[in-house]
């Protein structure tokens, strides 16, 4: 996949793609069998690349590379080519049992309705080779931008029947002896309820009771793929049911029309912003001085310059120095919005620091710059957050080596004595069987014994014990009651890493 570039149409977090080495489908949502997954052209019966064996019963991940086979192992059944040529390609699934046998096309639709009881991921995938030569002339972009208003029109028709507002009025002015009245309102605009809706109801807690409310986020499949819902769902103080939460995740094998419409609008979106970023990127690798090219853009695409897209590529291709004059400079020709404002000054305080390192020929960081950065890295933009991140990589001379005691998490946060966790380890929490246990494992051995502390919700020392191998160890969990709790594991260098759980009952 050289000198090709790709777009991707997905839910939630449950699909990946990587450019790495190939193109790589990763499907972190499926429990049953193996599955097999082939890439084909839409416009001809071509075979872009096969993958077998592609997951097993009991893995709770799987993911494929379209290598050349005769760059490795021959007999390795999962690498297989796909050919440079494709420019348009389905996901496609193989399923194997009582109900389906053979090849099941996911089209651009995502429609699950010949399977609905199967557990499946989907994605769009589109492949465009580069072509240096090619005219941006924005005549593409706006029809692509055309074709988005029609399907956010039609959009705003479908989500919630249109009538968002009277309905958020109606959910959050409800009480108890509204209950069958509200429950039969959602019902009735289901399965297309936007998530404003839903997230207003899972709050009336007294004036929706736990049966309704199973009711109307199982009728919509977008709740269980909105990790937003999801979470508003893991902190009510009735929690649903584990049988009731699983009608709700049934919605993970359905598709709404409201999700359709999304993805069409995701598609196009994508294509159009192609254009702009190839446009954009051209001139400004053209040019030395990056301001001085965007003097040259033909008055269409003049119109077409947003915050996000001059600092995503201006600051690729900016030098620090030039990069911070450029950022006093975007007030002035923006009216910037809050999130905008917030990358903004997020993306200044990372500057201003290099700048400070550059001058004194040092790395090394104040107490203020460190709290600054591990702000950012925690809360901030994915763009500020990367580069927050790449300024901390390898600082040591913050960590605290002095015995710390835990008597609150909250205290211990806000009081940033742990440095931040590094990108390159991971924490992973999982159960065992039976769910008497957890496996705590850092992704990356670590040197040196590590203390496992558990917290409750309230911020209380409730368990524990030490990791005495390098990567992983067992937490029994049984002793817990319900509710969310804080993992931390802690490094004799004072490193942290946490992660949250949710023990029912």
């Amino acid at each position: 996949f050289n000198n090709c570039t790709y777009g991707t149409i997905a839910y939630d977090d449950n699909r990946g793609l990587s450019g790495v080495d190939g193109l790589k489908l990763e499907c972190n949502n499926f429990d049953f069998d193996y599955r097999d997954i082939l890439i084909m052209s839409t416009d001809a019966d071509t075979t872009g690349g096969i993958s077998q064996l592609q997951g097993i019963i009991g893995t709770e991940s799987a993911s494929n590379e379209f290598n050349n086979p005769d760059a490795g192992d021959d007999d390795d059944l999962n690498e297989y080519n796909l050919f440079n040529d494709l420019q348009n390609v389905s996901y496609v699934r193989y399923v194997s049992g009582a109900n389906n046998d053979g090849l099941v096309e996911e089209h651009g639709n995502n429609s699950l309705s010949n399977s609905i009881n199967l557990s499946s991921c989907q994605a769009n995938i589109e492949l465009e080779m580069e072509n240096p030569n090619k005219n941006f002339d924005g005549i593409d972009y706006f029809a692509y931008q055309d074709t988005i208003a029609q399907l956010y029109q039609e959009y705003y028709l479908v989500v919630d029947g249109g009538q968002t507002e009277s309905l958020l009025t109606n959910v959050i002015t409800a009480t108890l002896l509204d209950s069958g009245l509200i429950h039969e309102e959602l019902m009735s605009h289901s399965p297309n309820l936007s998530d404003t809706v839903m997230l207003s109801a899972i709050q009336q807690e007294e004036a929706i009771p736990p049966h309704l409310l199973t009711e109307i986020l199982s009728a919509n499949p977008s709740a269980a793929k909105s990790r937003q819902i999801q979470d508003r769902l893991n902190q009510r103080l009735l929690p649903l049911l584990p049988h009731q939460r699983d009608s709700i995740d049934q919605g993970l094998y359905h598709f709404s029309e409201r999700e359709v419409l999304e993805s069409w609008i995701g598609h196009y979106r994508t294509k159009a912003r192609f254009i702009k970023h190839r446009y954009f990127s051209e001139l400004l690798h053209t040019h030395q001085d990056p301001f001085e090219g965007i003097l040259n853009f033909s008055p269409a695409f003049m119109e077409l310059v947003d915050y996000y897209l001059l600092t995503d590529l201006y600051l690729a291709v900016g030098r620090t120095q030039s990069a911070r004059t450029f950022l006093e400079s975007i007030p002035e020709e923006f009216e910037l919005s809050e999130s905008e404002s917030s990358r903004h000054n997020e993306l200044t305080i990372c500057y201003d620091i290099l700048i400070r390192q550059s001058k004194d020929r040092s790395d090394s960081l104040s107490t203020d710059e460190y709290s600054q950065l591990f702000d950012i890295h925690r809360f901030g933009d994915p763009m500020s957050k990367g580069l927050a991140r790449s300024i901390l990589r390898g600082k040591d001379e913050f960590l605290y080596h002095e015995p710390l005691t835990f008597p609150r998490l909250d205290d211990l946060l806000s009081e940033k004595r742990l440095h931040f966790t590094p990108p390159e380890n991971d924490l992973e929490v999982f159960p065992n069987p039976a769910s008497t246990s957890l496996t705590i494992q850092l992704e990356d051995s670590a040197p040196g014994v590590k203390q496992v502390l558990v917290f409750n919700s309230a911020g209380i020392l409730v368990a524990q014990q030490l990791m005495l191998d390098e990567k992983t160890t067992i937490l029994d969990v049984r002793a817990l009651k319900a509710g969310q709790y804080a993992i931390v594991v802690l490094l004799e260098s004072g490193i942290m890493f946490t992660e949250r759980i949710h023990v029912l009952e």
